[in-house]
């Protein structure tokens, strides 16, 4: 899985329901879609997946209480995970935005 193209047509996926997420957190990504899918949920009703303040934000439509605890999980996982390269990473300051980034890419901001 290379981009969220590929994450979109794997998962049936809205293409326009992503705004601002790095490829970091692709792979974190396609594991949360797999573990929904594995509920039952309907991955149509993904209404917007983006970056905030440095997390991750998923809203998933309709999910139920286990649904939610996955999308929680996924969530509280990002703030680990470089949004850039998908190594280890921890909330940065990036020209007054907070991004969530390994020491490597933090570098070249």
């Amino acid at each position: 899985m290379k981009t969220y193209e590929d994450l979109a047509q794997r998962w049936g996926l809205k293409p326009y329901c992503f705004s601002g997420v790095n490829d970091g957190w692709i792979p974190l990504l396609d594991a949360l879609c797999a573990g929904l899918q594995a509920t039952g949920y309907d991955l149509t009703q993904v209404a917007q997946i983006k970056q905030k303040m440095g997390g991750l934000r998923f809203s998933a439509d309709g999910a139920d209480e286990a649904q939610r605890a996955l999308v929680n999980e996924a969530e509280d996982t990002s703030w680990t995970v470089c949004e850039f390269c998908g190594q280890p990473g921890k909330p940065v300051s990036h020209h007054g935005w907070i991004v969530t980034s390994c020491v490597e890419c933090a570098k070249g901001f």
